[in-house]
């Protein structure tokens, strides 16, 4: 399986960070709504016990009312305080005569040919009582199931099916009576009711929502549970908005995270990450004189190695020259260059290390601060300090720089001539120690080109500018025998040796000195 490039793994890691932000959003979204739902239950808890204790207080008046007032019988007395009651309740559906424990009159159907046991009751309230639950009835042909609460001489009946008639009663529910051991259920989807909390709780899940609340002066508690539909139904809207918002985050982060992991990669991002933690080093280039072959000095050349991955000198060069960085840059080169090559006792005092200068340093004046660099001023080598051609020196304080240098002892060339900012006049008023000759000069040697015919004329105005002429590029002993011949005294490339490091340098230098 092809690797991914490093553009196409930064979008993927992207997208991958603002995916990760919109699900992280959505679930926290859904969780903090899951919590909020909570409401609902509690709602749909206080809108019922509210009707419970209007039930409850309601079954106490009327029951106790009638007990107070009535005779004892069932004659017309009792009927008609038996039908103002319940004209007068809001709850209760009928209210009937009790004796020796058999309803002989209700109002609903008057005196009863057959009378109907009472029976035991489902449970006994606090307030004394008598409660049967799910009680089948049938009044006018209208079957309904009933709770019928019984105290003294009286019963009075109340439709279980108002309580799904309330508002807010959309998730299922069951009310138990909590005061014997057993609740007991009274009204609701049976089994419901788990008894998981001691009053109240709210326990919440994806698929489920379930809630418990309790009344303790009637012993009464509400189990109510909801699933997911019932949750989204309730938050509909505003989670499509949470959803809208989080997707627009995730973009956003996705392109946040893309643009900072670009800076990141980027040539300046490396560039001072590589300055900050020394990730440069140099690599030394042989340079010999073509007439004997020996090998008189090298070229130091800065090379990057920034975490596993290679930063090239035309990626980076061009970014420290733009950054501003420069000196600080040339300085860290020269003095670990001069450190390695100094702690090689095979290489002789005098052996010639050439240091690449910015142009813009040298107009500057920062060169001054080189012969104050603790590692140059004890230098054992003679230093030479390579410099493009750049329209920069031609200023008068490039100009006395390079004097300056020159006057102190090191060596000055001129760098990849022929390819730059050529000028006949600067290489006169330069007073260059070297000249070097750019390597696309050399490549098509053999083929005679027209940049390589140019040669011979180059190595006339050097000697007539007492310069000696470095020739870059060369790769195999024609060109070598080629430059010789024509007056070119040192040259370097790959046939003499590819950049390397001190110790291979030095092994070279002894290995040649043998021969």
């Amino acid at each position: 399986m092809a690797a991914l490039s490093p553009v196409k793994l930064s979008r993927l890691a992207s997208a991958s960070v603002g995916l990760v932000v919109f699900l992280l959003g959505i679930t926290l979204s859904t969780v903090l709504l899951l919590l909020d739902y909570r409401k609902a239950h509690e709602e749909q808890a206080r809108i019922f016990f509210t009707e419970v204790e209007s039930v409850v207080e309601e079954f106490r008046l009327v029951l106790s009312t009638l007990n107070a007032q009535t005779t004892g019988r069932c004659d017309e007395q009792t009927m008609i305080a038996m039908r103002r009651e319940l004209f007068l309740a809001e709850h209760i559906k009928d209210i009937g005569f009790v004796d020796n424990g058999q309803v002989i009159c209700t109002t609903g159907v008057g005196k009863l040919d057959r009378h109907v046991e009472v029976g035991t009751p489902d449970y006994i309230g606090m307030d004394g009582l008598s409660v049967f639950v799910d009680v089948p009835l049938t009044l006018f042909e209208y079957q309904y199931s009933a709770l019928i609460a019984f105290s003294g001489d009286f019963d009075a009946v109340f439709d279980l099916a108002v309580f799904d008639l309330l508002p807010g009663m959309v998730n299922d529910w069951e009310v138990v009576y909590t005061r014997d051991e057993a609740p007991v259920s009274v009204a609701g989807e049976k089994g419901l009711y788990r008894g998981q909390f001691a009053e109240s709780g709210y326990r919440f899940s994806l698929t489920s929502q379930y809630s418990e609340t309790c009344l303790p002066e009637y012993q009464y508690c509400l189990g109510i549970q909801s699933d997911f539909q019932s949750w989204l139904d309730h938050y509909r809207t505003l989670y499509l908005v949470f959803v809208i918002l989080w997707f627009f985050i995730g973009v956003l982060v996705a392109f946040a995270v893309q643009k900072l992991i670009a800076r990141t990669q980027s040539i300046e991002s490396k560039v001072r990450r590589a300055l900050r933690q020394r990730a440069f080093h140099n690599l030394y280039q042989p340079i010999l004189d073509l007439k004997s072959g020996a090998m008189v000095g090298c070229e130091a050349l800065a090379r990057c190695h920034l975490s596993n991955e290679p930063l090239y000198p035309d990626q980076f060069i061009p970014e420290v020259a733009r950054s501003g960085q420069t000196w600080r840059f040339t300085k860290l080169m020269i003095q670990q260059g001069l450190t390695e090559l100094s702690a090689e006792t095979a290489l002789p005092d005098g052996f010639r290390v050439n240091f690449n200068l910015f142009p813009a340093d040298i107009a500057a004046a920062y060169t001054r601060d080189f012969a104050k660099m603790s590692t140059v001023a004890n230098s054992r080598f003679t230093l030479v300090l390579e410099v493009i051609e750049d329209q920069q020196l031609e200023g008068k304080q490039a100009q006395t720089e390079l004097e300056w240098l020159k006057a102190q002892g090191y060596g000055v060339a001129l760098d990849d001539f022929g390819t730059g900012y050529s000028n006949l006049n600067q290489i006169r008023d330069f007073q260059a120690d070297y000249l070097k000759i750019d390597r696309s000069f050399i490549m098509d040697l053999e083929d005679g080109s027209i940049k390589s015919s140019l040669i011979p004329y180059i190595v006339d105005i050097a000697r007539q500018l007492n310069l000696f002429v470095v020739a870059e590029g060369i790769e195999n002993a024609r060109q070598w025998e080629a430059l010789r011949d024509m007056g070119v005294q040192y040259g370097q490339g790959y046939y003499f040796g590819k950049p390397m490091s001190a110790e291979a340098l030095v092994r070279l230098y002894s290995q040649q000195a043998r021969n």
